[in-house]
């Protein structure tokens, strides 16, 4: 966190601190930091902004998993179906399609509930929508 916002030869600097990101004056105190962050929870979780467009502070960070933060990331498409929006690995793994197969359905022309609403055989749906 402190080298990617503080230090200009950090490889991913531009991204942080050179585009604005950066740590509340709260946390120049590491006692702090740990006081309302809490430690780690365990080996896989690192520090996740939970809006990327704000900086590092106690209520915009949190501990997460690397899912969890590229499921965070602002590439993430984010889908609407039923009345729920979730990133589209998310609906894959919810309805057990291949992300790359919504991808495909949605990049040829399928709405999202033509996308996300079929199951079995995909290419008998296709027929049956060029009728």
């Amino acid at each position: 966190m402190r080298a990617r916002c503080l230090n200009k030869n950090a490889s991913n600097y531009r991204q942080y601190g050179g585009a604005g990101i950066g740590i509340c004056t709260e946390w120049d105190d590491f006692e702090r930091f740990l006081a309302d962050m809490g430690e780690c929870p365990g080996e896989g979780f690192t520090l996740d902004r939970e809006d990327g467009s704000k900086g590092y502070s106690p209520g915009n960070c949190r501990w997460a998993t690397r899912i969890e933060q590229a499921r965070n990331q602002s590439t993430n498409k984010m889908i609407t179906f039923r009345g729920e929006t979730l990133g589209l690995s998310e609906w894959a793994e919810k309805l057990d399609i291949k992300s790359q197969t919504i991808q495909n359905r949605l990049r040829k022309g399928w709405t999202v509930d033509e996308a996300l609403g079929t199951t079995g055989d995909a290419r008998a749906f296709r027929k049956s929508r060029a009728k």
